[in-house]
């Protein structure tokens, strides 16, 4: 199969001042970008980003956190872009790009959809906006089922508390005002759930912040910042579809601030469509451990795992190249041939997949569960009989005491509907190894080249697959 790659764009998360200054001495393009960013953050009263970013020795993270609070972000923006341009200048061309949370912006100019001046723009007049709720609240990071979490903050009942990113089936961000994120820690700690409070001064992603909604979009309106023809598909990280040029990019970037990131839902996505490999365009591996936690089949590239590492771009280049030279896999939407912002626009995919442009703002209802893709139709799986199909009531029964002989828990949770990973909190390695083990028990190949784990959601899925692919002998 074809290598199908997507570059991921991390938010404010890390960076590696020592990384970038290296690659902009090293790489024009790198330069190129940082002297672009500079020139707007310029001209928008900030200190000189080339100063800062070149200076010798490196600015450190806590000297760039006392500074003016757009300046890191800027300089993360920039180094996101001077990877993809690198990856672009070695010859890879993104089959699709998506980004977290501040990291969509990045993707939008990657994309075509944004210019990188109007992306600096963007980031200085959302950060000042922002900054007038500095203090307010925070972000607290959570190690449990979303769906556990979605519970507990029902049961606080406050109105401003809010799952703020699903980045893992076991790991979920909420955003609150101090107090309530306090609250919070508490009741996961009698729960044994691990915590973790972020850095972050600001309660993104949730209800605290929108009274900036309306004022930011004028301002980028009043600012000129405007939308142009994207090049690249780009799958958004708020509502899990693609982006089209008919989309309101305005209000998308200043709802920004206060819609939830969904980056399990987007990742899913992602190898639905058939993206077998994602680098993250960033500093470090925060996005691609989240993907492999996600999509443990996916390959991951990270161009800057340190601060001090300087990318390889054709080394990673010639990893990522399309093997044997097929047709290509992925089914993405078409994008109109057009000169990239940063770099040059990639061939078309070769399918499409109609667009939700029109989709409402609110989340999707989650569609019915796909049916499992298990051997070649007409190949007889080891023990079938011709007298007839497993009864599937007997299989559910039996599936239902394997799963809680291996994880301990009691079998009457294991009914039918019951999804093994968003309800029961089953992550996906050990998905495989109880598929495994069904595998064995019924004879059947569950584990067939080319079937996924997300074949597989619930009880009653892996129960058909047993079902037609088994004799009433099978399970005795």
């Amino acid at each position: 199969m074809d290598h199908q790659v997507a570059f991921l764009f991390p938010g404010v998360t890390q960076y590696a001042p020592q990384g970038f200054a290296d690659l902009c001495r090293t790489r024009s393009e790198a330069m190129d970008v940082l002297r672009r960013v500079d020139a707007v953050a310029r001209s928008c009263d900030l200190p000189s980003l080339e100063n800062v970013a070149l200076c010798d020795p490196p600015t450190t993270l806590a000297q760039l956190e006392d500074k003016e609070p757009a300046v890191l972000p800027l300089l993360q923006y920039a180094l996101a872009l001077a990877t993809a341009d690198g990856l672009r200048s070695a010859g890879i061309e993104p089959h699709a790009v998506a980004g977290h949370s501040f990291g969509e912006l990045s993707a939008f100019v990657c994309a075509g959809i944004l210019s990188v001046e109007d992306g600096v723009r963007v980031i200085c007049l959302r950060m000042r906006a922002i900054g007038t709720t500095r203090g307010r609240g925070g972000m607290l990071a959570v190690q449990a089922a979303p769906p556990r979490v979605e519970h507990l903050l029902r049961a606080v009942a406050s109105p401003t508390l809010a799952v703020a990113c699903v980045n893992t089936p076991r790991q979920s961000v909420v955003s609150g005002t101090s107090s309530e994120l306090d609250h919070v820690e508490r009741l996961a700690a009698a729960l044994d759930w691990q915590t973790v409070r972020l850095s972050s001064p600001y309660p993104y992603h949730s209800r605290l912040l929108a009274g900036l909604v309306t004022p930011l979009r004028e301002a980028l309106q009043e600012a000129g910042v405007r939308a142009q023809a994207l090049t690249t598909p780009t799958r958004c990280v708020f509502h899990d579809r693609w982006h089209d040029d008919s989309d309101d990019l305005l209000t998308h970037i200043a709802e920004m601030l206060i819609r939830p990131v969904r980056f399990v839902d987007c990742v899913r996505s992602l190898y639905d469509e058939g993206i077998t490999h994602v680098v993250e365009c960033g500093t470090g591996d925060t996005l691609t451990r989240f993907v492999e936690a996600n999509i443990p089949r996916v390959q991951v590239v990270v161009p800057l795992p340190d601060n001090t590492a300087t990318p390889d771009f054709a080394r990673l280049a010639a990893g990522l190249r399309t093997p044997g030279g097929g047709a290509a896999t992925a089914r993405l939407p078409p994008v109109p041939a057009r000169d990239s912002v940063t770099g040059p626009a990639p061939s078309a995919p070769t399918s499409q997949r109609k667009s939700s442009a029109d989709e409402p703002a609110a989340a999707p209802t989650p569609a019915p569960g796909p049916t499992p893709r298990n051997a070649p139709e007409g190949a007889a799986p080891s023990g079938a009989a011709a007298e007839g199909k497993q009864d599937r009531q007997r299989v559910v029964a039996v599936l239902g005491d394997l799963y809680a002989e291996i994880t301990g828990y009691p079998a009457d949770v294991f009914t039918e509907d019951a999804h093994v990973e968003v309800e029961l909190g089953i992550d996906s390695l050990r998905q495989t190894r109880m598929l495994a083990a069904v595998a064995e028990k019924f004879a059947v190949p569950l584990l067939a080249s080319g079937v996924r784990i997300k074949d597989f959601p619930t009880i009653g899925h892996i129960a058909d697959a047993v079902v037609e692919h088994t004799s009433p002998a099978a399970a005795s």
